[in-house]
């Protein structure tokens, strides 16, 4: 049975519709596949995880890596590039076709955390500035 009532949660989730997710699974042996998944797109994100759609049927508990694919005024600035992500649940859902999964990020570090935040408010603010797609593009 699913929670009907107010939010719980102390950290806000972001809605940012130009940051989409890319994700490789682990492999048998301790490494992570070579290839990541093509674009997904992403229900909400914070410092501390992300829900997107994925192509994929996970486990719980299942360590992927993700990456973030954004517009390059909203670049992750993150050195790693990639984060661990380890997923939480998952459900399918009808109308995007795809696996509504969330996930968080078990081992986020201060300047990680930072720079997600970093690329968290770049977004929001190019999400602001093309809202309107009726705009002339010279």
């Amino acid at each position: 049975m699913k929670y009907e009532g107010p939010e719980k949660r102390y950290i806000f989730r972001h809605r940012v519709g130009c940051i989409a997710v890319l994700y490789r699974r682990r492999r048998l042996i301790d490494a992570f596949s070579k290839d990541f998944s093509r674009p997904c797109a992403i229900s909400d994100l914070n410092w501390r995880g992300v829900r997107f759609y994925a192509y994929n049927k996970f486990r719980k508990g299942e360590i992927i890596e993700v990456r973030f694919d954004c517009p390059v005024d909203v670049e992750f600035a993150d050195d790693a590039g990639q984060l661990r992500a380890c997923v939480a649940w998952q459900e399918w859902s009808n109308s995007h076709r795809a696996w509504r999964t969330g996930a968080y990020f078990p081992d986020v570090s201060d300047d990680t955390r930072d720079a997600i935040l970093a690329m968290l408010d770049r977004a929001v603010e190019h999400d602001r500035k093309f809202r309107n797609l009726d705009q002339d593009v010279l």
